[in-house]
């Protein structure tokens, strides 16, 4: 073995405690009795440490509840899925007929506005006609009929 190997050994044989006496620590501002009180809390640091509980249980316990909460996210990600799947068809469906019902109901109202435009034309001819036909017998009994009939008294007498 060698030197450093030695060395090595027989550090990790010492314990903290026992290189207290061998070099006594030199710190300022404290007592003999402080200084021993900090070593003594150093030798029961280990222990102290130990006795702290680690959290792997209630991390396991954590993580087995975050694994069952993903479970169920995934199967209602599915169910949701298979539902979408299901409802693609109805809903391209509804589409096609809300397509073809626009446009019937474009063509019927093209089909709408000229029958209207023509009863509107037929009702203003009529009414055109209606008058055309009083202003014509207005000005044939005022202008033609008034001095024909003047001329058949002149003519009786």
């Amino acid at each position: 073995m060698s030197l450093r190997q030695e060395n090595a050994l027989s550090r990790s044989n010492l314990d903290r405690g026992d290189l207290l006496p061998i070099f006594p620590l030199q710190v300022k501002g404290l007592s003999k009795e402080e200084l021993v009180t900090r070593s003594d809390l150093v030798l029961v640091l280990p222990e102290r440490i130990q006795s702290i509980p680690d959290g792997t249980t209630s991390a396991d316990q954590g993580l087995g509840i975050i694994s069952e909460g993903l479970d169920t996210l995934k199967n209602l990600a599915l169910d949701m899925n298979e539902e979408v799947d299901r409802q693609v068809p109805l809903i391209d469906e509804i589409d096609t007929k809300v397509d073809r019902a626009t446009d019937d109901l474009k063509s019927t109202n093209v089909r709408l506005k000229e029958t209207l435009h023509r009863v509107i034309e037929r009702n203003l001819i009529h009414k055109n006609v209606s008058i055309l036909h009083a202003s014509f017998l207005r000005l044939f009994l005022s202008d033609i009929m008034v001095p024909i009939m003047r001329l058949s008294q002149f003519y009786h007498r």
